[in-house]
């Protein structure tokens, strides 16, 4: 069985083999690969990635074999389908796919790569769910505060994050359509089903466990190995992702706690604000954090590999996700299966595996109150932090990390292609 998988951005091998930057997420993608490649009767894996460059390229590694569709980021948004179709025909040529895994609906290459392999049986598995991001662009921040964080008054800041706004709302009707042309949809959780059954009743839905990476599944979080009153969180680069609400939080937690660091990883930073390339949001993250007073205790261990994410999450005292909205937040969970004591916010499919006062606390998005209250609560109750700990490492192992994982994509694989043959 030839199977093609179409990625959004590198992930750690492509990244390695095709010579492109460090990826700052995909940590499941790579577990996923693995799990195939441990099956019975492995399929042959091919993965086409968009990524910088002008140039289709390819590479081989470990026997997979990589393709690198030129401009990367360039193409995400709305842009109508189309445009790549001689590019994905030659990938499909070259490979001779059985079927197509088209990893997430966030671009429009999904549909061409469909348009280049026509007949081909093809699934999509859900990385997220643009129909419900789309409400929440820019997680419920006000435009006239990014553009009061900017230097110069008359930059069209707003214009910007209201086309992309626009933008992503644009972007739901081809999500829609691609659901509909797939075979069958594949996701770990009730709330992504639940979107994609409304958009598209006649395709089927399959539920396959993301395995977790190897890297957080070593030494667990101890209490006596962890950095007091240090807090880790998600990568931000947008507004949706709530950074700004850990902000608000970290100024209600420095007055009882004077040493308390909030780490953010990621392609984020405040060096070099007067460069005009900053994105706004740093701005104003900048900006608020000097008005909260809370600017020196903001780190930044910049773009981290899963083994570095990993040591962060076993540094850290409280893990915090403060995002708008998420389907599952595999940062959350892998928080979780290291045994960091988390507070999340309860969006997406999150509250079907953290419980609120079980193995985490859960709170409103916009309640960054009740963010700060639960982090001091973890923070003066060591007992608190470590059954939450056990709790949510046993809660996770239980739901993800099964030894069976490939062989149950490779059986959903099989049904999809059964099914297409009639």
């Amino acid at each position: 069985m030839n199977v093609l998988w179409m990625t959004n951005a590198p992930f750690g091998a492509a990244c390695e083999a095709l010579g492109t930057a460090r990826a700052q997420s995909g940590s499941w993608v790579d577990a996923t690969a693995r799990a195939l490649a441990a099956t019975a009767q492995p399929p042959r894996l091919a993965v086409a990635t968009l990524a910088p460059g002008d140039t289709l390229r390819k590479a081989e590694k470990d026997g997979v074999t990589y393709y690198c569709i030129p401009g990367g980021h360039a193409h995400r948004g709305a842009r109508a389908p189309g445009q790549n179709v001689a590019l994905w025909r030659q990938v499909v040529e070259g490979f001779h796919p059985d079927l197509i895994q088209i990893w997430g609906s966030e671009f429009t290459d999904g549909l061409d790569l469909l348009d280049a392999a026509p007949g081909v049986p093809a699934v999509l598995y859900t990385q997220g769910v643009i129909t419900a991001i789309a409400k929440y662009p820019n997680g419920g921040l006000p435009l006239g505060e990014l553009r009061a964080a900017q230097p110069l008054p008359f930059q069209p800041i707003t214009l910007k994050y209201r086309r992309d706004a626009a933008r992503m709302a644009a972007q739901v009707p081809f999500e829609q359509e691609l659901a509909r042309r797939v075979g069958c949809i594949i996701t770990d959780n009730e709330w992504c089903a639940g979107f994609f059954r409304a958009m598209a009743p006649e395709t089927a839905v399959a539920y396959h466990m993301l395995p977790m990476n190897e890297a957080f599944q070593g030494a667990p979080w101890t209490p006596e190995g962890c950095v007091p009153h240090t807090i880790f969180c998600n990568a931000g680069r947008t507004p949706y992702k709530g950074i700004h609400m850990a902000v608000r939080a970290l100024a209600r937690i420095r007055p009882r706690y004077p040493d308390v660091k909030l780490r953010i990883p990621g392609a984020i930073s405040f060096d070099r604000l007067d460069h005009w390339r900053t994105p706004p949001y740093f701005r104003y993250l900048a900006r608020l954090a000097e008005e909260l007073g809370v600017r020196d205790c903001l780190e930044f261990p910049g773009v981290l590999t899963s083994a570095q994410m990993a040591e962060e999450m076993r540094r850290a005292h409280v893990f915090v996700m403060p995002s708008a909205i998420e389907n599952l937040s595999t940062t959350l969970r892998e928080a979780m299966l290291v045994g960091t004591p988390a507070v999340s916010a309860s969006v997406g499919c999150v509250p079907e595996y953290l419980h609120h006062g079980e193995n985490g606390y859960l709170y409103r998005y916009e309640e960054y109150e009740l963010l700060a209250q639960y982090v001091m609560q973890l923070f003066a109750e060591p007992d608190k932090a470590a059954a939450f700990s056990a709790a949510a490492r046993q809660t996770i192992r239980r739901m993800y990390v099964r030894e069976d994982a490939g062989e149950q994509l490779v059986e959903i694989y099989r049904q999809v292609l059964q099914t297409a043959r009639g």
